[in-house]
This record gives structure tokens, sequence and C-alpha cells, in this order.
């Protein structure tokens, strides 16, 4: 979904096996929660237009990775790993979004 959560399909509905990619599905929202949304079927699926759509959000995390590097600087040895790792996975992070958007 365009917020980043994740759509699924109640397994238990009768529907649930026609299901496959593409497919235009009417039905009721069975779950909501802030990662994913659970849909219940209430007509046969039919087969949509296709439509590709791409959302990446803009995430700021410059204030994470100052208070990152400020904790490796305080704490000694095996410490600094975690947040040497989290720095580089938020980094890592940013130059994908930057690739998909086609901006490096």
């Amino acid at each position: 979904m365009e917020d980043g959560r994740i759509v699924l399909f109640d397994q238990e509905s009768e529907f649930y096996d026609m299901l496959v990619p593409g497919m235009t599905v009417e039905g009721r929202i069975k779950v909501m929660s802030e990662s994913y949304i659970i849909i219940a079927p209430t007509k046969e699926p039919e087969l949509g237009p296709n439509i590709a759509y791409v959302h990446y959000p803009e995430i700021d995390t410059s204030d994470i990775q100052e208070d990152l590097k400020d904790l490796v600087k305080t704490v000694k040895g095996n410490a600094k790993v975690i947040p040497n790792a989290l720095l580089r996975i938020l980094r890592l992070q940013q130059l994908t979004l930057r690739i998909l958007r086609d901006e490096g």
C-alpha cells in the first residue's frame, strides 16, 4: 500500500485459492495493524489492469545517524559493533532509496 503496509488475504476465505498476483479483489478489512492489513474477499477475484505501483517513502535518518556516531565515540570495545552496524544499514538503505529513485 502507499503507506508501506502489506496487504494479506484471509486464508479462511472461500476465494483464497483463486487469488493470483494482478487480481482485483473486493472485500472487507478483517485486521488492520501498523505494518499490514488482512482483507477477507467477499466476491470472486477478477483479473484487473496491470498496474505497477512503487512507493519509496522519504525517511530522514540524519538525527539517528548523529546519535549513533555519538554513541560510537562513547562506548568501548565490542560495544561499538552494534551502533556501527546500524549506521552502515541506514547508509545502505539511503543509498538503495536514491538508486531506486534514479538519483544516484
